[in-house]
């Protein structure tokens, strides 16, 4: 017969988990005025939010997508009608300079295999997450780098999908015709 659990031992486990849900509950309280040290900390779970901000938003919009493990090159795959859509998505915290930036690269500095550009076949569409302002502005461009001007954050909230409609119509998929086309650019890193 398989090894089963006692309730015991489920609810100490439980415990332990607590008390680390209650050290995140601690330092995030205070989102989105956090300190560097916390955000770095906490980089994980702030990159969670930044993927559930666009699940939420391709959601509410019809578009039903699924996470995939840490070893793929996309974070999400979008099952839209004509196909398969790989999606990667970055997260941004805080401006500098009077922009987002976005670094768009993959794996992190103290990997093993460090730090290192995407493959333009890993993913079809970007999602760059400004999590304080919950907006997303998506791009079918494969540049290492982004900023996205505070400035342009209010036409992203007044219009967050139109820039999902561009980079479908980019990838040559269809979308329903009352999406408006963006008006806004992002500007080049």
């Amino acid at each position: 017969m398989p090894f089963q659990l006692s309730f015991a031992d489920f609810q100490s486990g439980l415990h332990s988990l607590s008390e680390a849900a209650d050290r995140g509950l601690s330092d995030l309280w205070h989102f989105p005025h956090l300190r560097t040290d916390v955000m770095c900390q906490h980089a994980k779970l702030i990159g969670h939010a930044g993927e559930l901000l666009v699940e939420s938003m391709l959601l509410r919009h019809g578009l039903v997508s699924a996470a995939l493990p840490d070893t793929f090159p996309v974070d999400r795959v979008i099952f839209h009608p004509q196909r398969p859509v790989g999606m990667q998505i970055k997260t941004s915290m805080s401006a500098r300079d009077g922009a987002f930036n976005f670094a768009v690269s993959k794996g992190y500095q103290r990997s093993p295999s460090g730090q290192r550009q995407y493959e333009p076949e890993d993913f079809d569409i970007l999602a760059l997450c400004v999590l304080p302002a919950n907006v997303v502005y998506f791009t079918t461009q494969g540049r290492s780098s982004f900023r996205i001007p505070c400035r342009q954050i209010p036409a992203l909230q007044a219009n967050p999908i139109a820039s999902l409609a561009a980079a479908l119509k980019d990838l040559g998929l269809e979308t329903p015709t009352s999406v408006p086309t963006p008006s806004a650019k992002i500007a080049p890193a």
